[in-house]
């Protein structure tokens, strides 16, 4: 029902852009015409809705519920350790192999992809400062990269 209120609404607001002259205030980008083709849309109409929100093609068809949402990146210099003590971590999870005790700079939920490609999500906490820190569950061959690393920090859009 609310992904179909949302098409509603899309739908609306392309044929609104499709309408009125000069909505689309530019000719489609070729970012844009691959979203529409990837969508079904018009792409002079799709131009039209992303100029008015200001986000690009793929962002919008996200935000809008219509097409898949990019994952986007940051980098982040961390001290990178490992710890093996057996228990319960701070968010109330049993400890298991890649979960991550990390500095309060971060929520629990954050994912981060390591210098190895694996990817962990902050579970935990430790007395490992206020920034800066991922301490990884049973992961000694971490070391190798050695104490100072950049890991990715993963979000989602929205």
């Amino acid at each position: 029902m609310a992904r179909r209120l949302v098409k509603s609404i899309l739908l609306a607001t392309l044929l609104l852009a499709a309408a009125t002259p000069g909505y689309a205030e530019t000719e489609p980008t070729p970012e844009t015409i691959i979203a529409a083709e990837k969508n079904g849309l018009d792409p002079v109409a799709l131009q039209g809705a992303v100029n008015e929100s200001g986000h690009d093609p793929d962002t919008y068809l996200c935000l809008v519920g219509e097409g898949k949402c990019p994952v986007k990146t940051r980098t982040a210099s961390v001290r990178l350790t490992y710890y093996v003590l057996r228990g319960t971590t701070a968010n109330g999870e049993s400890v298991h192999l890649g979960g991550t005790a990390c500095s309060t700079n971060w929520s629990f939920g954050t994912l981060f992809r390591l210098p190895d490609g694996s990817v962990v999500r902050c579970n935990d906490r430790g007395i490992l400062g206020k920034t800066g820190w991922l301490d990884v569950w049973g992961r000694p061959d971490l070391s190798r990269y050695g104490s100072n690393v950049t890991v990715e920090i993963l979000d989602a859009y929205p």
